[in-house]
């Protein structure tokens, strides 16, 4: 029987009968592999194989799995399943035999022309297996290596067919799904080497984390001790081991908040000394533009040609450093939210930076901004502004306040100058804190929701109360600063602490 018959013959089936029927007279005429599994292409082509031969089920040899795809016409001969691996298929959409090869991953086995001797073998190495679901997993088309040859070609031919012919399909059978267009792959975009904020829902980036285990209180209270001692700092600001933690173990950007003459700029100052890493700051006001940020084109090159000429900004952030941006609140809105993007997600774009436009921020650069206000202008801080909340919510906001241990210093005759005792830190948050903190900020979020408040509660916010959390920074202390810019009837209603 020729490859054409068999291929006629076996569409003629399909389209006259269910599956289970096919498989009834497959295993009537000696079919000895795994129905359940098998393609119904398969199964039709040797029914109608065998029914073209007048095989018969004692003819066949136990436990031999006949292979549809093999040419049949020489003899008795017949193809043989070899390999060690376990050839595993589930046809679900396309209907291809799939199976896993034991050296290349996958074992395709399909119709290949008999050899001169009349014994033609399977291609690929493995044993059909699979779980008697009963299940029809689809139509498929067993695909191998071999040549091509009028058998393989009729098989083609009548998958197409079969796709186009309505066909009788038991209940349980799942219906096909559309295969899926695979996706084009998109341009690489630069890789930020640290995302030092948070990243919203809608994938504004994320926060970095610290990589590191939260250590335990006594070897982190060694390390600041020993880096302390180290940086020949004679009179830290109370709060400097906070802000260090929140800064280079935590990975946060941060505001500090504070009347003038609070110390903060000393702080980030002396941040930068106890880091040992240089310091950068710009002074902002109302009529600042992006280029004291981003940079200038300026006609400095040969000839007087336009060449970028960075600000002290840029050049500070590709590099370990400490950037104070000082008097904060005081810049137009519009200006900082240039910032949102390296504040959150580790690069910025410039566009009149013409060879390699995108500066990325250096993992160990540290963003410390100043403010005398939060919700702009005052009785006396006139030239505030109020700040966009995008760019506020980049920030962990921190209280600085007036030393009044060290202003009580200034009018005794002792040339110490003591100040408060400084800041410390809790052990560093376990798995129980972790969660109450989750809850609490799930309430937050249901409050804030309920009252119809005007704050960002997202994702960078939950980023800041777990980051604070596994550095030390105490869990009530954590609420105060995370809710720093609420009012007190607004925390009221939210119940928030």
């Amino acid at each position: 029987m020729d490859a054409a018959n068999t291929v006629q013959r076996a569409t003629a089936l399909m389209a006259s009968s269910n599956k289970k029927q096919i498989i009834e007279l497959a295993k009537g005429l000696g079919w000895r592999g795994d129905y359940a599994r098998a393609p119904l292409l398969q199964l039709a082509l040797y029914v109608a194989t065998k029914q073209g031969e007048g095989a018969k089920e004692d003819n066949l040899p136990s436990g031999r799995m006949p292979d549809s795809g093999e040419a049949q016409g020489k003899g008795e001969a017949q193809g043989e399943a070899q390999g060690k691996g376990e050839a595993q298929g589930k046809d679900k959409d396309s209907g291809e035999a799939q199976g896993k090869d034991k050296d290349s991953g996958e074992a395709q086995g399909d119709a290949d022309d008999a050899d001169d001797s009349g014994e033609g073998e399977a291609q690929g190495k493995g044993e059909a297996q699979g779980k008697d679901s009963g299940e029809d997993e689809g139509e498929g088309e067993a695909q191998g290596e071999g040549e091509e040859d009028p058998l393989r070609e009729g098989f083609e031919k009548a998958m197409q067919e079969a796709q186009q012919q309505p066909k009788q399909q038991p209940e349980a059978q799942q219906q096909q799904q559309p295969k899926q267009p695979e996706p084009q792959q998109q341009p690489k975009q630069p890789e930020p080497q640290q995302q030092p904020s948070q990243g919203e829902g809608e994938g504004e980036g994320e926060a970095q984390q610290p990589e590191d285990e939260p250590q335990d209180k006594s070897a982190a209270d060694n390390e600041w001790k020993t880096l302390l001692a180290a940086s020949g700092i004679a009179a830290p600001h109370k709060m400097l081991r906070k802000i260090w933690l929140l800064t280079a173990k935590a990975k946060q950007n941060v505001m500090l908040v504070g009347p003038a003459g609070s110390g903060k700029t000393m702080l980030a100052q002396q941040l930068s000394q106890l880091v040992g890493l240089p310091f950068g700051s710009v002074s902002c006001t109302m009529g600042m533009s992006e280029s004291q940020l981003s940079g200038w084109l300026l006609p400095v090159g040969e000839g007087g040609k336009f060449d970028y000429v960075a600000a002290p900004f840029i050049d500070c952030v590709q590099s370990p450093s400490v950037f104070l941006l000082d008097e904060i609140d005081a810049a137009d809105a519009n200006v900082m939210m240039l910032l949102n993007s390296i504040l959150a997600n580790g690069f910025i774009t410039i566009p009149h930076k013409l060879i390699d436009p995108t500066v990325v921020r250096h993992a160990d650069s540290i963003i410390v901004a100043g403010a005398n206000s939060i919700n702009g202008n005052d009785d006396v801080y006139t030239a505030r502004g109020l700040l966009d909340g995008a760019t506020m919510d980049r920030f962990y906001m921190v209280s600085i306040e007036y030393d009044m241990d060290y202003i009580g210093n200034l009018f005794t005759s002792s040339k110490v100058k003591r100040r408060s005792p400084a800041w410390t830190p809790d052990a560093p948050a376990d798995a129980d804190m972790v969660l109450a903190a989750k809850e609490w900020f799930m309430s937050l979020v249901k409050g804030t929701k309920k009252a119809k408040l005007s704050k960002i509660v997202g994702t960078r916010l939950a980023q800041k109360l777990v980051a604070a959390l596994k550095v030390g920074i105490p869990v009530a202390e954590v609420k105060a600063d995370l809710l720093l810019d609420w009012s007190k009837d607004e925390i009221a209603r939210v119940g928030a602490l």
